[in-house]
C-alpha cells in the first residue's frame, strides 16, 4: 500500500506519467540539486552551477564560489557523487570543476597543480593525475 500511495503521490506531482504503470517503480532521474548551507543567518541556497570547487576539511566541505566560501557538513565521496559529470577528483581532498581550469603547472618535484579562473591553486594527487590529465585533454 505504501509503494501505491508514494506512486500516486509522485503522479500528482508529475514526476512520472501516469499513462506508464512501471515508471512507479523506476527511481526518479537523479539531477544535482543544489545545497543547502547553514549559517549564521539562517540557511542558505548553494546552486550547483556556482560551485568552482571543493575542498575536503574533515566531516566538513567547504565549497568555493565566486563570492565566498561555503562551509557544509557532508564527505568527499557523498560529494562527489551528487556533483555532476563537470568535476573531476584532483586529490583526496580537492573536486574541481573542468571549465574553471585555466592552467596546469608542472611543480619543480614533479608534481600538478590546477591553476583556477578564480585564482585558486588546487595540488594534483599523483594518483589522479593520469585521470585529471584524460578528463582535461578531452575537453580541449
Amino acid at each position: 500500500r505504501l509503494l501505491q500511495t508514494v506512486a500516486r503521490a509522485r503522479r500528482r506531482l508529475g514526476l512520472i506519467d501516469a499513462a506508464d504503470p512501471s515508471a512507479a517503480a523506476r527511481p526518479a532521474a537523479a539531477a544535482p540539486s543544489d545545497f543547502w548551507v547553514a549559517g549564521r543567518q539562517g540557511r542558505t541556497r548553494v546552486p550547483v552551477s556556482e560551485i568552482l570547487w571543493v575542498e575536503a576539511a574533515r566531516d566538513y566541505v567547504v565549497l568555493h564560489t565566486r563570492d565566498r566560501a561555503h562551509i557544509h557538513r557532508a564527505r568527499m565521496a557523498e560529494l562527489e557523487r551528487r556533483l555532476p559529470d563537470d568535476f573531476v577528483r584532483a586529490h583526496r581532498s580537492a573536486l574541481v570543476r573542468l571549465s574553471t581550469v585555466r592552467e596546469v603547472i608542472r611543480e619543480p618535484g614533479g608534481g600538478l597543480t590546477l591553476a583556477l579562473g578564480s585564482g585558486a591553486r588546487v595540488p594534483v594527487s599523483q594518483r589522479a593525475a593520469p585521470g585529471v590529465l584524460a578528463r582535461l585533454a578531452g575537453r580541449a
